[in-house]
């Protein structure tokens, strides 16, 4: 069981322009924030005059500070990380789904557990010395025939949410099987 290299490609474009967008976004709000940050420390500057004045007292200008200046500073810190990491766990893993079984075979129990119930809906059964399902995952369904010829499964397709094709977001295939075990 694997997916079919044309499959993998589709999901690599759509993945890696979804990552070029992203980071197409991340550039435009750490401008918007320095822009900020830089409004906000000439603010800063009259506050710290008054606070050498002691009009104000420290609490206050540490108030100041941390909500404005160590906020902004985080966040163009945070979006300013270099994706290129992004990347490369992409490009290395992308490959393994044209090898479920090499997949499988380097996941955990729970990793196991989860992308069976994944891949067939929880409705797995053993029966007569094959494996036989009423669903699956349709991205990855191409080659039930094949499987059914070798004697390891039998799929009595039902329609239902898994006939569509999951590339990204919430309801996405769970990519954190292709990590490091």
């Amino acid at each position: 069981m694997s997916l079919p290299s044309a499959r993998v490609r589709k999901i690599r474009t759509v993945t890696k322009s979804s990552l070029d967008v992203e980071m197409e976004s991340n550039r435009k709000k750490v401008i918007e924030n320095r822009t900020q940050l830089q409004e906000v420390e000439e603010k800063l500057f009259s506050v710290e005059e008054k606070w050498i004045k002691n009009e104000i007292d420290r609490d206050t200008y540490d108030r100041w500070y941390n909500d404005s200046i160590l906020n902004l500073k985080g966040a163009i810190e945070k979006l300013s990380n270099d994706q290129s990491q992004a990347f490369s766990i992409l490009e290395k893993n992308l490959n393994l789904l044209t090898d479920m079984r090499h997949v499988y075979s380097k996941s955990n129990t729970l990793q196991k557990r989860e992308f069976v119930n994944m891949v067939f809906d929880s409705n797995l059964h053993y029966e007569s010395g094959i494996y036989r399902i009423p669903t699956m995952l349709g991205i990855l369904s191409h080659n039930h025939l094949k499987m059914k010829e070798k004697g390891l499964l039998i799929y009595e397709k039902k329609e239902g949410p898994l006939d569509e094709d999951p590339l990204s977001g919430e309801s996405g295939i769970t990519f954190a099987l292709l990590g490091d075990p």
